[in-house]
């Protein structure tokens, strides 16, 4: 049923619209199979844009791609970590959701360009800050403001700085929502953005 339902909102839609499909972020335990964004590519010729998330993502990357007459472009999120093997492999692009966009897009001109050397040099670079993002707190592009011990949630956001109001009281200390900026001061002494 639900599969019908889909398939007609579709149907709808991708009369009117192209349309990029992610296959994570939707509803839990629904499962978006390759055969069924196959099906849905082969059937609405507006469809067949697919951003892949889902696990295992190299090997549904693959089989979708292998479906070129219907699909029209695969894409890989996760940060574009695994863009450069992917590319390798055919892929179309990434989609990542990260403050790093020049640094993404100087990989893609290397690439396009032939110069591998150059995009696996900017790449590993790029790698080295999208893992201190995750792996060491304040560093990188945070998208969420690092709250002190024993507060649990954001109160307001004013002139860059996080207000914290606990019990009602101001906290004379405003806390900086900006990542500590050392990773920043690092790369571009090291010519990890500046020169790249």
């Amino acid at each position: 049923m639900a599969g019908a339902v889909v398939q007609e909102f579709c149907g709808r839609i991708w009369q009117v619209w192209t349309c990029t499909i992610q296959t994570t972020g939707g509803a839990s335990g629904l499962e978006p199979t390759t055969a069924f964004l196959i099906d849905l590519a082969k059937e609405f010729p507006h469809l067949g844009y697919i951003k892949e998330e889902w696990s295992p993502v190299i090997p549904r990357m693959i089989e979708l791609a292998s479906h070129r007459s219907a699909v029209k472009s695969v894409f890989s999120g996760n940060g574009g970590r695994g863009m450069m093997y992917e590319w390798r492999l055919g892929m179309d692009g990434t989609m990542p959701g990260s403050p790093y966009s020049d640094l993404y897009v100087q990989v893609w001109d290397a690439f396009q360009a032939g110069d591998k050397d150059k995009a696996r040099e900017i790449f590993s670079k790029l790698l080295l800050m999208l893992n201190c993002e995750t792996q060491v707190e304040g560093t990188g592009a945070s998208r969420k403001p690092t709250l002190p011990p024993g507060m649990s949630d954001r109160k307001q956001l004013i002139e860059g700085s996080l207000q914290a109001v606990p019990e009602g009281k101001v906290d004379a200390k405003p806390v900086n929502t900006k990542p500590s900026n050392w990773l920043t001061e690092s790369c571009q002494s090291s010519s990890l953005r500046a020169d790249v």
